[in-house]
Formats: C-alpha cells, structure tokens, sequence
C-alpha cells in the first residue's frame, strides 16, 4: 500500500482512514506483487518511509530508485 503525503498530518490522516476501513480510496495505491521499483523525485527530498512494521531509517539519495522484493521460503518456522 502507498499511502502519498507530503507531510506528517496527511499521513496521520490515512491512518485514520486505514483503520476506519476507508482507505481504499484514490490517491491510495495498493497492489500485490512479487516485486516492486520505487523512485523518487529529485525536488522532493529525503522520503519518509515504512516497510513491514518497521520505520524507515536509511537516507536515499535525491532521484533514488529503490527495489523491493519477495523471497519464497526464506523464513524456516518450526510447527510442532
């Protein structure tokens, strides 16, 4: 799910939506995928970001392209 805001309120307000149940709604993108390329506009800064639970905490660089992915049966879980 990207949830765009271009300021600290704005994405305080998505997750009211989100935990109202509307937040399924334009400009919300949300997608399944195997993998993703996300990019970043060279005027816009640093991005603030979230992935898995977990905040963001490296620096990309102005313009960055960023490329995410999932890897099949890499987490071993033991199940009695």
């Amino acid at each position: 799910v990207f949830f765009p805001a271009s300021h600290g309120l704005r994405l305080a307000a998505w997750v009211v939506r989100s935990r109202l149940g509307r937040h399924i709604i334009p400009p919300l993108v949300y997608a399944t995928a195997r993998s993703v390329r996300v990019t970043g506009d060279a005027a816009a800064g640093p991005p603030a970001y979230q992935i898995d639970g977990e905040c963001g905490r490296h620096t990309f660089p102005q313009g960055f392209a960023l490329s995410l992915g999932v890897r099949e049966r890499s987490l071993r879980v033991l199940a009695p």
